[in-house]
Order: structure tokens, then sequence, then C-alpha cells
């Protein structure tokens, strides 16, 4: 089966902050799963790629805080696996489940 990656994904992965605030301005869904071949949301990429900003606009759109992916990490697991304090105390400050 092919990978199938969202607009939305692609631009969150691309650190593209304008492009994602247009794709939200029109409607994208921000909890959709972006890619298909682990079930990652665009947050999930966002932060995996260390961009703050588009982390902190996707939530503005209501991203989930506690989405899982496929292999059962969170989208706090991730930012704690790239090391990523700020963005840690931002999902927190979300409502991300830190037991989770």
């Amino acid at each position: 089966m092919a990978t199938i990656k969202t607009p939305l994904y692609m631009a969150a992965h691309n650190g593209e902050l304008e492009i994602v605030r247009e794709l939200i301005v029109a409607g994208a869904d921000v909890n959709k799963i972006g890619d298909s071949s682990n079930g990652w949301l665009p947050i999930m990429v966002a932060v995996r790629q260390r961009h703050t900003d588009i982390v902190k606009l996707l939530i503005a759109a209501n991203a989930d805080v506690n989405c899982v992916s496929k292999d059962g990490n969170s989208v706090l697991m991730a930012a704690t696996y790239a090391g990523r304090l700020e963005i840690v105390k931002i999902l927190l400050a979300a409502g991300a489940n830190p037991n989770a």
C-alpha cells in the first residue's frame, strides 16, 4: 500500500507556517491522520521536526494533544524524544496527559 500524506502534514513537516495557517483557514482537519504509514497527525510531525510555532498554531486550531501514533507513542512522547522542553511545556499547558 502506498503511503498517503496530507498537505497539512507536509506543510507541518517542512516548517511552512504560513501554508499551515492557510490550510487551517481553508478548513483542513488538524486531527486527520497526515501520514498513513505511521498514523501521525500534523501536530506529531511538527513536534518531531521541532517547529514550535506550528505546534502552537495547531493547538490553537484544536489539534489533539493526546493523539497516539500507530506504534502507541503519544505526541508528548514525541516531544520528549525530540528533547524539546519548550514544546513539552506547551503540550502540558494545552492538556496533554503526562501519564500517556
